[in-house]
């Protein structure tokens, strides 16, 4: 249970951001991501997709990109959450809860009928929160990798 004082808030990033993103994401990743490099994407994807942070006493221990995917077949665009991050010592503490509740109202907001996620095939942990939110095994995604 998150406590009031640990409850992180939602939020759209922001360029300040940067740097804090940066660092979650080497510390995921595992491999140097510059603050740079943070800024142009975010600069990139404004017009494709929202950043949600979760911030923490200031600090940001997650963060979650949401887009919303027209459809020419569909009365209602889709949203879809591509990608998750979690600071790995702030897991399971709610925080991927707060931030996904979060991009479900923005979806609701935008219109979307539906809200879509990937995960690992092997990513039982990650499965088990999706399902306790609702979010139901849906297809299998697959990819082919180009060079470029």
């Amino acid at each position: 249970m998150i406590s009031q004082q640990n409850k992180p808030s939602i939020r759209m990033a922001n360029r300040a951001d940067a740097a804090a993103i940066a660092q979650l994401l080497e510390d995921i990743e595992a491999k140097t991501i510059s603050t740079a490099s943070v800024v142009e994407k975010l600069t990139k994807t404004k017009e494709i997709e929202i950043i949600l942070v979760a911030e923490i006493l200031g600090n940001i221990v997650g963060m979650a990109c949401l887009r919303l995917v027209p459809s020419i077949s569909l009365s209602n665009p889709h949203a879809e959450v591509s990608e998750l991050y979690i600071k790995p010592d702030q897991r399971g503490k709610k925080f991927e809860k707060e931030l996904l509740l979060q991009a479900e109202i923005i979806s609701k907001k935008q219109g979307a009928s539906q809200l879509i996620l990937h995960t690992g095939l092997k990513n039982s942990e990650a499965q088990s929160l999706y399902q306790s939110l609702g979010f139901q095994n849906y297809a299998l995604a697959m990819r082919k990798q180009l060079s470029v």
